[in-house]
């Protein structure tokens, strides 16, 4: 059982036979982010190769949004892409951790925010091309700042509010291009009844 099992989703098709074999495993790399594995397979045209999967614990984005229907958003560069980035809070479930508590966590470490109410909007599949990830969207309302945060550590340059319908706006027009950011600001949007 990987990592990510216990966050799978109830998808209807999740229940056919793969047309992968999977003959082997072993463990390439690992560190304390994540295992990067190697399987010896059988592809789905019967020939044999290898399949590189990137193992990683759930991961977990909030979708804060206050009583003006506005929406928490944090500005933080990201060392991979060299680009600066506009997103929700976001972060990774520590072990044993649920993915309730970590999204508590990650919303006040990020913004310094917290919130009374709750919601699981939806489980996706982070990068399923070679990532066993599942991320968990919920929606915070209610907050109220704590004026603790994490965020020298989290290197965010700033927190802003935006209204939901923006954010869509933004979306559209580039300005927000996180895939994360973008499924859990859609998500939001499909529970609000809004569009662009």
């Amino acid at each position: 059982m990987t990592q990510s099992s216990k966050f799978r989703s109830k998808n209807p098709t999740s229940s056919k036979r793969t047309r992968w074999k999977t003959i082997s495993s072993r463990v390439v790399h690992r560190n304390a982010y994540y295992v990067v594995r190697e399987d010896a397979v059988v592809k789905p045209d019967g020939t044999k190769g290898s399949y590189h999967v990137v193992e990683r614990r759930g991961s977990v984005f909030v979708v804060a949004i206050n009583e003006r229907q506005e929406v928490c958003l944090i500005g933080v560069y990201k060392y991979p892409t060299r680009m600066y980035s506009l997103e929700v809070p976001a972060g990774g479930c520590d072990p044993g951790e649920r993915p309730l508590s970590a999204a508590k966590r990650e919303l006040k470490e990020e913004t310094g925010f917290a919130a009374r109410s709750w919601k699981r909007l939806g489980t996706y599949q982070v990068l399923n091309g070679f990532v066993d990830e599942m991320g968990q969207v919920f929606l915070a309302r209610d907050l109220h700042q704590t004026g603790t945060n994490g965020q020298a550590e989290e290197g965010i340059a700033e927190v802003r509010q935006v209204a939901l319908a923006k954010c869509l706006a933004m979306i559209r027009d580039g300005e927000i291009t996180d895939g994360q950011s973008i499924v859990a600001l859609t998500l939001a949007a499909l529970e609000f009844n809004i569009c662009v």
